[in-house]
């Protein structure tokens, strides 16, 4: 693997992470979030260099009109754009999979007075997405009324049943 693909990689990651561009450009000088094995193939970019090509990248993107992946969603959370319309109930499902930068998008849009109600639903014990930075805890912190439902809706009934056998 070649370092420009592990910086690319690595910034689309922070991106996710910390949503903020300071934020960014500090954890880009800290050297943060990146294994061993990354950072043995960084080590002959000093953190200013990294920095640099950072910023070289993120003019480029914005002067030729190019997006990356997160790039729109950063965008509106950077920028609190509301949602086009208004949204009377906003349902999430899977909440335990949303990164950071998903989960600030959802708190923009459902915390409008254009959104009146918020339902979420996920099972912190069921993320999959942590290569995604996915973050479990993050949806457990909203407000609110929670329901924790004692059966699973997903499972027939006699695998349930033997599993919480077996759990026990």
């Amino acid at each position: 693997e070649v370092a420009g693909n592990i910086m690319f990689r690595w910034w689309q990651s922070l991106k996710k992470k910390c949503v903020d561009d300071q934020i960014i450009r500090k954890e880009i000088k800290q050297r943060t979030s990146l294994t061993h094995r990354e950072e043995m193939e960084l080590v002959e970019f000093p953190p200013s260099l990294l920095l640099d090509l950072y910023e070289e990248w993120e003019s480029y993107k914005k002067e030729n009109n190019k997006w990356e992946y997160d790039d729109p969603l950063a965008h509106i959370v950077l920028h609190k754009i509301p949602f086009l319309r208004r949204i009377k109930y906003m349902i999430v499902d899977e909440a335990q999979d949303l990164s950071p930068l998903q989960f600030n998008l959802v708190n923009i849009w459902s915390s409008s007075e254009e959104c009146d109600e918020l339902i979420v639903a996920g099972d912190p014990y069921q993320c999959i997405y942590f290569f995604n930075l996915a973050d479990p805890t993050l949806f457990q912190n909203l407000e609110g009324e929670e329901t924790l439902l004692p059966i699973s809706h997903r499972v027939p009934r006699l695998p349930w049943e033997n599993a919480r056998k077996v759990a026990r």
